[in-house]
């Protein structure tokens, strides 16, 4: 197996211009962690030079191992020779994940609902709060850098096109800084003219753009917002404005404005929730048993697999329709009888790894939870029977039977020898995660499709 340094590589994670990142194995302890490694794209070494771009690289982990802020990333391991790398914890799951993000500026993503577009945006300002005081400017933000650990605590990571107030940078005018559709207008003009205020618009990009699943173009914005409008215009009117003296003037400054939208919005959803608690998709509840696939499926790593996940072009669940959960002899489980399946109520109370979510289930069945010893991995058509019928942009009123805490959940489907599919829950997707990730489990059993 190969080796960077002393850490053994089990697999890809992804490329950028100045380097690859790897997931690799510690040698010593049983932990997995990312190695960012040194292979900047040919056109880079070109335009600005191998040794340049050592620097840069360096650079770029000394400023990650100077902070500490758990919205930010950190560095925990550095080498220069024979090759360099550094390495940071191992996140998995990302805001782009989340939202199904392609990077192509006319395709639309998922949208998340506003309680979790607030909580997340949230957590990238105090970050950049961080990062801004001690006279760092990020200028790539956007959700593929915005990490999630298990307690869906976001952390901004990706430190390589960062630079210092005021900092004159020595990258050539022919190459653009940031990514299209998320870096200020200014930034695109001129990498060194970027200060805090180019981060914020960032922020205040990805922050439509988990509203709308669209990028804020100023004729749609307010036929793509949820509702109430004016709430969200309020806050985005100056986040997203193209002249830098109109906009928050910190981070801290647009927290507060931040804090004000979640004030407003916990207040509209309580109304909206009196007076229109069954609101939602016009459904009715269906006569009979909805039959659900319940055996695993194996979906290959090529192709569209959504069809056969029972899930849109967004992976989202395909249909919907209305749970009837029956309390149970056992109070730990529940049943549906939309569907015929038992649930239980509370899964594992934290993320584990396959093998971890694996050793779940077997205990269910060895203690023949309510009475029961056929319980096993939902599949994703299952999952998502539980995600519900609220759309993203409406207040969910209605209280689910389930443990909320478990948000993400494996499935019994997998991707390939090394990944298997889950659902998240709240957002409604599934997506792939490494056997090595970390999801909650969910037993279930029930009845043939």
């Amino acid at each position: 197996m190969r080796k960077i340094g002393k850490y053994q590589i089990t697999g890809e994670l992804g490329r950028g211009g100045m380097g690859r990142v790897f997931k690799v194995m510690h040698p010593e302890i049983p932990r997995i962690l990312a190695v960012k490694a040194f292979a900047p794209h040919p056109f880079l070494i070109s335009a600005v030079g191998k040794e340049e771009l050592l620097l840069m690289f360096r650079e770029e982990a000394c400023k990650m191992a100077s902070l500490s802020h758990p919205n930010l990333a950190s560095v925990e391991d550095f080498s220069f020779a024979p090759e360099p790398y550094y390495t940071m914890a191992y996140h998995p799951r990302s805001l782009g994940l989340l939202m199904g993000e392609k990077g192509d500026p006319e395709s639309p993503c998922r949208k998340l609902d506003p309680d979790s577009a607030i909580h997340f945006l949230r957590e990238l300002l105090n970050a950049l709060h961080c990062l801004h005081f001690y006279g760092m400017i990020h200028r790539d933000v956007k959700p593929w850098n915005l990490l999630l650990n298990d307690a869906d605590t976001l952390i901004l990571g990706d430190f390589g096109l960062s630079r210092l107030r005021h900092e004159v940078t020595r990258t050539p005018t022919n190459i653009k800084v940031g990514s299209p559709g998320y870096a200020a207008p200014e930034q695109e003009k001129n990498a060194d003219s970027a200060d805090e205020r180019s981060d914020l618009y960032s922020a205040g990009v990805v922050f439509y753009r988990m509203l709308t699943g669209h990028f804020p173009e100023k004729k749609r914005m307010e036929k793509e917002l949820p509702q109430p409008v004016d709430l969200w215009m309020s806050f985005l009117g100056p986040a997203l404005d193209s002249d830098p003296e109109k906009r928050h003037e910190n981070a801290k400054g647009m927290l507060r404005a931040l804090e004000i939208v979640a004030s407003d919005w916990t207040e509209f959803k309580e109304k909206e929730c009196l007076f229109f608690p069954f609101r939602g998709k016009p459904l009715q509840a269906p006569e009979g048993i909805i039959g659900l696939r319940n055996t695993p499926l194996r979906t290959g790593v090529v192709g569209n697999p959504a069809l056969s996940l029972d899930a849109d072009s967004l992976f989202s669940p395909a249909r919907s329709f209305l749970n009837r959960f029956m309390e149970a002899c056992d109070p730990a489980v529940v049943r549906d009888e939309t569907t015929g399946l038992l649930w239980e109520k509370s899964g594992s109370p934290f993320p584990v790894n396959r093998a971890g979510a694996e050793d779940w289930i077997r205990a269910a069945n060895t203690r023949a939870m309510g009475g029961e010893r056929n319980w096993r991995f939902p599949t994703v058509p299952e999952l998502f029977s539980l995600v519900g019928d609220t759309p993203a942009d409406r207040p969910r009123c209605q209280q689910s039977p389930m443990d909320p805490r478990q948000a993400w959940i494996w499935s019994a489907d997998t991707r390939s020898h090394i990944s298997a599919w889950f659902v998240d829950l709240v957002r409604g997707f599934t997506a792939p995660m490494d056997r090595d990730g970390r999801c909650f489990t969910r037993a279930v059993c029930g009845p043939s499709s």
